[in-house]
């Protein structure tokens, strides 16, 4: 038997070792474990009742971790999962047949960090593909994944049974996911499903999700739906869903107690295709961004976005209870930052307001877009966006991979970017009009489930949207005669240590926005010292010191070092009266101790 209470041993038990395995066919209960060893197990055929392969911890040297490679086998189990990583495990997975799983899954992770390549897993009988717990952070790439009982991927605490939700991450790219889209998955507390519902493709729990180009492949006899995501932080782009349910839906994490913090859902999509979908977003208690995507036409008496706001308002009468924030990404101020891989995203949202950023959509627009009822019309904002992006040079040269950091007009932080190799960051949405369906205000039938009546706009959504503190019609913008209103302000930072720095704004019309940031680089500081007694007829012996950009006496931190000095001296020259080029001159040592490039708080080179 696969229970803990039975007698079943593996075949072959490794502990705290480097081991390697090539060319074995092994058969029983059980296949390998592997404990605190390291390794590789390759072109191996494994046909057992229980788990394939178990990795519990890894192998450790002083400092360094060594992983183990599972590498080119066939692994086929009864009702155990082919591998299993659990407890801090490092392990490489990668060109592998996995199948069986009749009461498991396909790969079963907890708390460890694993990359999986190539794989082709399913079927599955039992539960997932990928089934991802505890503080896992998982890179998965070019695999296919199929036929499984339940979703093809699940990540994270799901489950009335589940640990506590952990800070973790999964970076999906380029696999191809399905499943007949029929399997039953079972509501807890904690999301609020409204009892049993179809399994999606994708279940999201209090973690970070990236999905970059991959197909998402569910056959109409199923009614799946592509993401379902409870508190998670998602990064959805050039995806391609063919899924009969509603493309996306996304609710915010309760516990269920009184005064307990609820967790959002804040995810961004980009150039996704939806296929057969019935709704394609429905957002609870959640912020979502979502850009350059061609939105399907739902069936009859439905619509393309949905955006409710669940339970009682969240304001200042109240204390705020029942708001909402991103699920952290730290378990810990030293623990490791898991914020999913290239995510675009400030990790904040409106804490009392389920909110639609949308721009560059095809067949959307704001009568299409409906709001359930809600307590107030500030629990749901449908905000019209832009398409911006910023091309940052020094000296007319391209810089890549400085960081570009977005604030709205109060100092909000809104996006994290990072330029590409030329010198662009990606393009993003900015909201350049704020949507609220209000009752009572003029020129509209109020409130009617759209935000598209006259004078439902930025003078009319309770935010002060140019930062000059006046609000909405108090606002000399707010001009109805004139026809103007209160233009969005935005702040830019842009930064990398060595290239330069830039802080300016900017307002947002209707309109696309592509601008230029020229990097500005404060010039090297050198001071030079000659000690008495240490220089003699022709010797001349001196010392000195040089810095970057400006330096401070004393620094809390090695990035306020980095931040204020901007960059690092790279070598300092000497030329002698003796010598008329530079290119022929002497180089001071440098005796600083520091490696190239590294500035602390105590130290730096030169």
């Amino acid at each position: 038997g696969c229970d803990r209470f039975a007698p079943s041993r593996p075949a072959l038990w490794a502990e705290d070792t480097f081991i390697e395995i090539d060319g074995a066919t092994v058969f029983g209960d059980y296949g390998l474990s592997m404990r605190h060893s390291s390794g590789r197990i390759a072109n191996s055929e494994l046909t057992v009742n229980c788990n394939g392969i178990d990795i519990n911890s890894r192998k450790a040297v002083g400092n360094v971790d060594y992983s183990i490679e599972i590498i080119s086998n066939e692994i086929t189990t009864g009702d155990g999962s082919p591998i299993t990583v659990f407890d801090g495990g490092l392990v490489i997975i990668r060109d592998n047949e996995l199948e069986g799983a009749g009461e498991a899954s396909g790969i079963s992770i907890e708390s460890s960090e694993v990359q999986i390549y190539n794989n082709d897993i399913g079927p599955v009988g039992g539960w997932n593909g990928l089934w991802l717990l505890g503080s896992f952070d998982v890179v998965a790439e070019n695999n296919t994944i199929h036929d499984t009982a339940r979703e093809p991927i699940r990540a994270g605490e799901y489950g009335s049974s589940a640990p506590n939700p952990q800070a973790a991450r999964v970076y999906l790219a380029n696999n191809t996911i399905s499943s007949d889209g029929t399997g039953v998955c079972q509501a807890t507390r904690y999301d609020d499903w409204d009892g049993d519902f179809t399994c999606p493709a994708v279940h999201a729990y209090r973690t970070g999700v990236t999905m970059y180009d991959n197909t998402i492949n569910i056959p109409d006899s199923g009614d799946a739906d592509g993401i379902r995501a409870v508190g998670a932080l998602l990064d959805i782009r050039r995806n391609t869903f063919n899924v009969p349910g509603t493309g996306v839906i996304v609710k915010q994490y309760d516990d269920g107690y009184a005064g307990s913090q609820q967790y959002g859902t804040l995810g961004f999509f980009s150039q996704n295709t939806w296929s057969g979908v019935g709704m394609t977003y429905n957002v609870t208690k959640s912020s979502i961004t979502v850009q350059s995507e061609y939105i399907p036409s739902p069936p009859p008496d439905e619509y393309p976005a949905l955006l409710s706001w669940s339970g009682p308002q969240a304001y200042h009468a109240n204390d705020f209870q029942t708001n909402i924030v991103t699920t952290f990404v730290q378990d810990c101020p030293n623990c490791a930052d898991l914020t999913p891989r290239n995510f675009p995203l400030a990790l904040n949202m409106d804490n009392n307001s389920t909110t639609f950023t949308f721009a560059n959509l095809s067949n959307l627009d704001r009568t299409k877009i409906y709001i359930e009822t809600t307590t107030a019309p500030a629990t749901v904002q449908v905000r019209r966006a832009e398409m911006v992006r910023f091309q940052t040079l020094v000296n007319g040269e391209r810089v890549t991979d400085a960081n570009v950091l977005i604030e709205d007009a109060l100092g909000n932080d809104l996006y994290s970017l990072y330029t590409e190799s030329d010198g662009y960051t990606p393009w993003v949405a900015l909201p350049s009009d704020f949507h609220l369906d209000f009752r009572g205000l003029a020129g509209g039938d109020n409130p009617d489930h759209f935000a598209d009546d006259e004078y439902e706009d930025s003078c009319s959504d309770g935010i002060d949207n140019d930062g000059d503190l006046t609000i909405d019609t108090a606002d000399e913008d707010c001009d109805t005669a004139a026809g103007t209103r209160e233009l969005s302000r935005y702040y830019y930072t842009a930064y990398r240590f060595g290239f330069g720095y830039d802080r300016s704004d900017f307002t947002l019309v209707d309109s696309t926005l592509q601008d230029t940031i020229n990097l500005v680089n404060l010039g090297p500081t050198v001071s030079v010292t000659q000690s008495d007694g240490h220089s003699y007829r022709r010797i001349v012996n001196v010392t000195g010191s040089a810095h970057d950009g400006q330096l401070a006496g004393v620094y809390a931190t090695d990035e306020l070092a980095q931040w204020d000095q901007g960059g690092y001296v790279h070598e300092v020259q000497v030329r002698d009266p003796f010598t008329s080029e530079w290119s022929n001159a002497g180089l001071a040592v440098d005796t600083s101790g520091m490696a190239e490039g590294q500035v602390t708080k105590t130290n730096r080179p030169f």
